[in-house]
């Protein structure tokens, strides 16, 4: 069974945003715990209303490929401090150098150890990522800690092939 693109592409920017050190791996494809330690980042598919994942219009119906404009939502949070802005703008900072640059390299196989497998990028995945909007909030006002957050929209396209829509191309 294959997977749907729009798991396929989260999985992707959680591996690669996994890759900030200072967020400690707390990178994760769901909603967080308000218990969970911070700073942490949340990577999820905007709702199609929001601009999430639609079929562009001149694409339908026409050929066997079909193109998809898809929003990736990056919700970053740290506690809240004096420090708190400068905290969130680097941690902004990092994740679009991040982005920007793509994976870490893999690291060279020991003499008779396999090549590891290819794993589909980002980059692979959605074509023209592009920042589109940055907004910062405070969140839980009225709950006993408040959590400063930094909302990330990247917008790119995906393609896929009528018949085999789990497939990217």
């Amino acid at each position: 069974m294959s997977t749907h693109p729009r798991t396929q592409i989260r999985t992707a920017a959680i591996a690669l945003l996994s890759e900030i050190a200072a967020l400690g791996g707390r990178v994760t494809g769901y909603r967080v715990d308000p218990d969970y330690e911070l700073p942490s980042l949340v990577v999820s598919i905007a709702d199609a209303g929001e601009g999430g994942d639609m079929v562009e219009p001149e694409n339908q119906g026409k050929g066997n490929e079909e193109m998809h404009t898809v929003s990736i939502v990056i919700e970053i949070r740290d506690k809240k401090t004096s420090g708190m802005d400068n905290a969130l703008d680097a941690l902004c900072l990092a994740v679009e150098e991040k982005i920007e640059s793509g994976p870490a390299p893999l690291p060279e196989p020991e003499e008779g150890e396999p090549e590891p497998a290819e794993v589909d990028t980002l980059a692979d995945l959605v074509h023209d990522l592009t920042l589109s909007a940055t907004t910062m909030e405070i969140e839980g006002k009225d709950i006993e800690q408040e959590v400063g957050l930094a909302i990330m929209k990247y917008t790119g396209y995906y393609r896929i092939t009528r018949g085999s829509r789990g497939t990217i191309i």
